[in-house]
């Protein structure tokens, strides 16, 4: 806090004596007072130990804001708050977007492929099945080739979506 202290109402300040009108302290101040910022800080500062005026503020006190001029501030800071919220949304939205993965069509393909290809775009929560619910395990992927897949070819998903595969062995139809 230099070149805060010093009081144009008198000559015991701790520092360097009177400001002048227009000085940089002064414009600082009067600007603070203007925006109704200093009221809270005038209680806070400490105050000139020969007249008592709070140190970011030498000279008269200020008027107080009226009850209009603090309704103008409370709304404009509301509308810069709601502005700003509504600004990150549409970011948020935005990279959200970025970040999904479409699915690519893997049904017809051999599953070690399909699971190839899901992991290449970005999908690596994989599962496959039985298509015909036997309970049979795809212990060789390439034994098994893709009856269906849930999400659907082309659905916009995230990259932790689960992807099942509904598979049949090689030699199978699909049912």
């Amino acid at each position: 806090m230099t070149n805060l202290a010093g009081c144009a109402d008198c000559r015991s300040c701790a520092t360097s004596g009177p400001k002048k009108p227009g000085s940089k302290t002064r414009r600082v101040s009067t600007a603070l007072l203007t925006y109704g910022v200093s009221e809270v800080g005038r209680d806070v500062l400490p105050g000139c130990p020969g007249c008592g005026h709070k140190m970011i503020y030498h000279g008269p006190d200020p008027k107080p804001l009226s009850s209009k001029t603090k309704a103008v501030i409370a709304v404009t800071v509301c509308a810069l708050m709601a502005i700003g919220a509504v600004a990150n949304q549409e970011e948020e939205e935005a990279q959200r977007q970025a970040d999904m993965v479409t699915v690519p069509d893997l049904v017809g393909e051999i599953l070690q492929d399909a699971q190839d290809e899901a992991q290449a775009a970005g999908l690596w929560n994989l599962e496959s099945e039985d298509a015909w619910n036997q309970g049979r395990e795809q212990l060789w992927d390439r034994n098994w080739h893709v009856c269906e897949q849930n999400p659907a070819a082309g659905e916009k998903v995230d990259e932790d979506t689960q992807v099942m595969f509904t598979t049949a062995k090689f030699d199978e139809t699909c049912p």
